[in-house]
């Protein structure tokens, strides 16, 4: 058993005459996780009412060559969270600035974009994955650059009506990340980091990372390198891409994600209006696939959702497929980041599909009943 770092913050409920410690209560689920080999690993941070409640290291953040053990600093590849913590808030700070326009054609910053029927595809339309792009298309098989891609994202034909279905999509990322930096003129990382990361703290979070070797948690294991990846993107199309694009590369820890959440969660934010954050998290797909709102998935009325059964139908999140995710209750006034390294085990290693929804209705659990 390999307990790394935690900080007990507090919060310890009485339940029957008998405390329940929400972190003993997690770290025993996990534990047993990793026992069975369905985790290398996992960093958890909860976060009540803007108070961090509990933050703590669990497993190992590499199996191989070496065990090595997991920490509170471990850096990890955040993979899909790269939509909600890079593209969309920058997208709702030009928007915010009046830089663009949430319904405005992509086709009128991007022209390109404008091929085979997509002339009056929306910015909107894209944040909502409901822009009749496909959800990925392998493009690193061709050996395309970062621009190269951008080019083929743009001449991509629709494989349904825009507007009409939620399909989750990569490409919808790619082409919004090439429209900030369009509007901008600066890097995706760049702009990132003096309009978000910068002015919230978030030193450790970054594109195309350069910490020592030691701080990663380790994914997948790279047959052309010799060795599992550690601070290489893992997403295929953004490595080829150069390790910065929209929909997938950005590298964090969970202090800095912490900070993220508390920029979203509070009544005050620092750099955005609050009611563009609420309107990020209406639900805009009705009758479609999925509940969604800008970026972000929404619980609604699922009963399959990641963050368990008892977070409130108006909780909004994103997953990424390293194994990471956060999760935000507005009602409980509750944040849940949990972060893992679950493709070190291999991609098909699907337990975290298990594990995420019965470790928030533990964290629900210890909380509130």
């Amino acid at each position: 058993m390999l307990y790394g770092d935690a900080s007990f913050c507090g919060n310890l409920k009485q339940k029957g005459g008998e405390t329940v410690e929400l972190g003993s209560t997690m770290f025993t689920f996990l534990q047993e996780q990793i026992d069975k080999e369905r985790l290398p690993g996992a960093v958890i941070s909860v976060i009540h009412r803007n108070r961090l409640l509990f933050r703590g290291a669990i497993g190992y953040r590499q199996l191989w060559p070496d065990r090595q053990p997991m920490s509170i600093n471990t850096v990890f590849d955040l993979a899909s969270l790269t939509k909600v913590v890079c593209t969309l808030p920058l997208i709702l700070q030009l928007w915010q600035r009046k830089r663009l326009s949430l319904h405005m054609p992509v086709a009128e910053v991007l022209p390109p974009f404008g091929a085979n029927g997509k002339e009056n595809v929306t910015i909107f339309q894209l944040l909502t994955h409901s822009a009749g792009l496909p959800a990925s298309v392998p493009f690193y098989k061709e050996g395309l650059n970062y621009h190269e891609t951008i080019a083929r994202v743009c001449h991509q034909a629709p494989t349904y009506t825009p507007g009409t279905r939620v399909v989750y999509s990569d490409l919808s990322f790619i082409a919004l990340g090439a429209i900030i930096e369009q509007v901008t003129g600066k890097s995706l990382q760049r702009v990132a980091n003096e309009w978000i990361y910068t002015p919230l703290g978030m030193q450790e979070t970054q594109f195309c990372p350069r910490f020592p070797a030691t701080r990663y948690a380790a994914t997948e294991w790279d047959h052309w390198l010799g060795r599992p990846k550690c601070g290489e993107v893992h997403d295929e199309n953004a490595f080829a891409m150069g390790g910065v694009s929209g929909h997938a590369g950005l590298f964090s820890t969970v202090s800095d994600i912490e900070k993220f959440a508390g920029e979203m969660q509070t009544a005050t934010p620092l750099l955005f209006d609050p009611d563009i954050l609420r309107y990020a998290r209406q639900h805009f797909s009705a009758g479609m696939e999925e509940p969604r709102g800008l970026g972000w998935i929404l619980k609604g009325a699922q009963t399959n959702s990641s963050c368990g059964r008892f977070f409130s139908p108006f909780s909004y999140g994103h997953l990424g497929f390293t194994g990471t995710s956060i999760w935000f209750d507005p009602v409980a006034e509750l944040a849940v980041i949990f972060l893992t390294n679950r493709v070190h085990l291999g991609r098909d290693n699907h337990a975290i599909r298990r594990i995420r929804p019965a470790l928030h209705d533990l964290i629900y659990q210890c909380l509130f009943f």
